[in-house]
């Protein structure tokens, strides 16, 4: 099921400690806004389906467009300024950033890119160039 053996699903007991364990976190970038509300949607369930790749090579994925989506809507009073800056944060807290179909297209993925660049966090704009929850974990302990 998961790419990652470490992802396999364990029965525990009852009442038994859950482990922790390091899960890096990529942030889910793509165009959000659109045309109309159906293409709004179209690019939410393009995120979605992008983090759904993540989760199978273990990742945990911080989707904005799931996050957010539609609150535009619900508190058109709030500008647009505030959830790419919001967003922007979100995107600053991760590991790695993974790029949507259609991202050249967006000015706010545009932006997150930069500012990943910036800060040295690694983007990949596909999930095949997406290493293993695994691998990465490997990778960021060996460079320490």
């Amino acid at each position: 099921m998961f790419a990652d053996s470490a992802m396999t699903a364990t029965p525990r007991a009852a009442g038994t400690p859950i482990t922790p364990m390091r899960i890096p976190v990529v942030y889910i970038a793509g165009p959000y806004r659109a045309k109309s509300r159906a293409g709004v949607e179209l690019n939410i369930q393009s995120a979605r389906a992008m983090g759904m790749q993540t989760v199978r090579k273990g990742w945990s994925p911080l989707i904005p467009h799931a996050n957010t989506g539609g609150l535009d809507e619900a508190a058109p009073d709030i500008p647009d300024d505030y959830w790419l800056a919001a967003t922007m944060e979100l995107m600053r807290r991760c590991d790695a950033v993974l790029l949507c179909p259609g991202y050249h297209t967006s000015a706010g993925t545009e932006a997150e890119v930069a500012e990943a660049a910036r800060l040295g966090i690694p983007v990949y704009r596909s999930p095949r160039e997406l290493p293993s929850a695994k691998n990465w974990t490997s990778i960021r302990l060996h460079d320490r």
